[in-house]
Formats: C-alpha cells, sequence, structure tokens
C-alpha cells in the first residue's frame, strides 16, 4: 500500500489521490491490492490521469480553477502544476494558490504559517479577533453548537454539559488513553502521508501498540451528527464495531459521549492523526498526540506532533511522562483565530448565507 501512495507517472504524485479516491468512491476503510475490483479501478484512474494530460497538452488552458485538491479532483491541478499553469483553489473562505506540496491543505489556506503569519495582522485586528475566538471557544466548550465560524453543520456538541448517570472511564489507578477515531473515507491524505498508510491501519497498530502496555485504553467515534455526515458515520461506526469485537482490550465509548465527562472522570491523553481534537483537550490540561507531522496544527505546540513514526511509537509508551504547554491555551485560542475568524465566508459575498 505504502507503495501506491508513492505512485508517480510522468514525474507528478498520483498515488494519494488514487487511494483516497478509491476508499471514498468505495466505503472501505482501507485497500485490497489482490482485489479484482481494486485493479479495474487503477486502470480508470490512470486513463482519467491522461485524459487531462492530454487535454492539457492540445488546448490553450491558462489557468485551473477547482473546489477541492483531493481526489480525482486534483489531478488536472496537479499536472497543470506541472506544466505551470496557475492554479487555485475556492472555498467559502479562501481564494488560495494550489500547490502540490501541500496536498489538499492548501484549501484551507496557508496552515503551515499561521503562527508566523498572525505577527503580520494589523494590531487592532488581532486585539479584537482574539476576543472573538476566547468567546466562541467558551461557548464551545461549555456545550454551545451550531457556530457560524466553525462546525456548522455539528447539532450535537461534543462538549454536553448534561452528565450521564453512568460512568465511561474504569474507577481505577491506570493511565487512561483515548483513541479519537476519524471518517475513515473523508480524504485520509489530505495533508499528505502519515506515518501509517490509512486510518484503520493506524487503528491496527494501536491494538498492537496496548497490548503492550498497562494502560486502560478507550476508543469514540464522532458525534453523531445529522444531515449528509450522517450516512458516512454508519459505516465508520460498523468499521469500529467489527474492529473492537477482535480488540476487547480498548473499550468501546458511545460516539456522544461528553468530551467534558471524559476529562472530569479522569482521560490522561488523547490520540489522533490530526483531527479537531488536537485543539480541544489540551485546553483543559490533556496532552494530544498526533499520527503525523504535518496537520494543521503544526505551527503550534499545544499537541505533539513527532517526527517520525519511530518517534511516535516510542512516545505512546511512555505517555505519563508527557505534558501540556504551559502556554496551550493562548496558543488554541490564537490558532482558532487564525483558522476560524481572521477569514470570512463573506469576503466575496455581503451575506454568504442569505446569498444562498
Amino acid at each position: 500500500k505504502d507503495e501506491i501512495l508513492n505512485i508517480k507517472i510522468k514525474d507528478i504524485l498520483i498515488g494519494d489521490l488514487l487511494y483516497d479516491t478509491y476508499l471514498k468512491s468505495n466505503l472501505k476503510p482501507t485497500i485490497d491490492i489482490k482485489s479484482k475490483h481494486f485493479e479495474r479501478f487503477f486502470l480508470n484512474f490512470f486513463k482519467l490521469f491522461f485524459y487531462w494530460y492530454n487535454y492539457l497538452k492540445t488546448n490553450d488552458v491558462n489557468g485551473v480553477l477547482a473546489s477541492h485538491g483531493v481526489y480525482s479532483y486534483g489531478l488536472i491541478l496537479r499536472i497543470a502544476e506541472a506544466k505551470k499553469i496557475p492554479c487555485y483553489l475556492i472555498d467559502t473562505k479562501y481564494l488560495s494558490k494550489f500547490r502540490s506540496v501541500d496536498y489538499g491543505g492548501s484549501m484551507f489556506g496557508d496552515y503551515k504559517n499561521y503562527k508566523k503569519n498572525f505577527n503580520k495582522v494589523d494590531f487592532d485586528i488581532k486585539k479584537k479577533g482574539l476576543k472573538k475566538a476566547e468567546e466562541i471557544l467558551n461557548k464551545k466548550f461549555k456545550g454551545s453548537i451550531g457556530s457560524k465560524v466553525y462546525m456548522e453543520y455539528a447539532d450535537v456538541s461534543s462538549f454536553s454539559q448534561e452528565k450521564k448517570e453512568i460512568r465511561y472511564l474504569e474507577k481505577n489507578d491506570k493511565f487512561k488513553v483515548l483513541i479519537s477515531t476519524h471518517d475513515f473515507f473523508d480524504a485520509v491524505h489530505f495533508y499528505g502521508k502519515f506515518f501509517y498508510n490509512d486510518f484503520y491501519e493506524w487503528l491496527i497498530n494501536l491494538s498492537n501498540i496496548a497490548k503492550q502496555t498497562n494502560y486502560d485504553w478507550y476508543i469514540k467515534c464522532h458525534p453523531l451528527y445529522g444531515g449528509r455526515y450522517k450516512i458516512y458515520q454508519k459505516f465508520s461506526n460498523n468499521i469500529v464495531n467489527d474492529f473492537i469485537k477482535e480488540n476487547n482490550h480498548i473499550k468501546l465509548l458511545p460516539n456522544n459521549a461528553s468530551n467534558k465527562q471524559l476529562i472530569e472522570e479522569g482521560i490522561n491523553t488523547v490520540l489522533t492523526v490530526y483531527g479537531t481534537v488536537a485543539s480541544e483537550f489540551p485546553f483543559f490540561g490533556v496532552p494530544v498526540i498526533n499520527a503525523c507531522n504535518n496537520n494543521p496544527h503544526s505551527s503550534y505546540d499545544f499537541s505533539i506532533s513527532p517526527k517520525t513514526k519511530e518517534d511516535y511509537e516510542n512516545l505512546l509508551k511512555k505517555l505519563p511522562q508527557i505534558k501540556v504547554s504551559e502556554k496551550s491555551n493562548e496558543q488554541i485560542i490564537e490558532y482558532f483565530f487564525m483558522r476560524h475568524i481572521l477569514v470570512d465566508k463573506n469576503w466575496l459575498f455581503d451575506d454568504y448565507d442569505l446569498m444562498i
């Protein structure tokens, strides 16, 4: 599978696009490279590459504008970029120069330089923006849902204030680790390659490492959102349910178990690949470790981004030694401002929601 991720044609990397398109279009958590179904898909993806390659070779194209830099959308962008044709990504909040070196991540702006770019923002804008970021985060952590600046699709709070009578974590002295899962099909390599080939292989490896520790291990899927996300959550939940049957040394928590309650019950560390939890749990003194070194939080140290897979797996065996940065809350507020507030979905329209 790592060879698939590294496939290039005409010296243009397409392996990650092929990999993610296959998972998404077939709702599979990983690839069976011996499958005839995958073989057909593989050949069709190559044909699609050459369709766009020949199109740009025979037509006078001055620029390419796309909505996404991931999946098969990314093919024409990477080919055009290789031919030095200007490429851009347009989103509700951004018009970004496409850079294949950022994989799909450039559709969320210059996330690698949030910290550096923060210093370039006008003082008054920073002051107002940080205040607004802190207000929104405080509401979020008190169970508020449906913000205008982040996660508008959410109809359930992951920090619900309602304390369930049931206790989720074992009442003992063991170190407690939470695995926060991802949607197994959602642009897995959005930020590029990470320490495992996909989210499912990440889980399998964590399970093997868990057996070598004396920690209590827990796993939790996304809260149960509505709308278009509901469809994919069902499949992701089924995958985790099957995984737990063969890995019952890890305890499955309900999707809507409140992060607030887990913190109060004593969760010690949270594991993600590059998820939102990395900018949530550290606010309450709980360390989060990313399974990649290229993620939206990478310019800050409120979460931990090991450099290599070996570093990552060594960290997992000595989790009780890890502490949260003393400046985590300050950094999380700044990150939230850069990611969600400095950029505004009304940049092109007076009122984007009204226009829609």
